[in-house]
């Protein structure tokens, strides 16, 4: 987080977060908090997925994928 004035934290959208629900383990992915990218978590010095997070999300929510 960079701090702006002193007072408030804004995250920094080059930092990535790891969800809270992967107990420490490696099967997780990493988003960007600019959501315009992810990442596997296992190898966060390796290539990343430049993709619209919340476009992503929708799409997988509405069952637009084939299984």
């Amino acid at each position: 987080m960079r701090v702006t004035d002193g007072r408030s934290k804004v995250p920094d959208n080059r930092v990535w977060r790891k969800s809270s629900r992967s107990q420490n383990n490696a099967n997780c992915v990493e988003v960007r908090y600019a959501l315009d990218g992810l990442r596997d978590s296992k190898n966060s010095d390796g290539p990343s997925l430049r993709v619209d997070v919340r476009s992503l999300v929708w799409s997988v929510r509405a069952d637009r994928f084939e299984r």
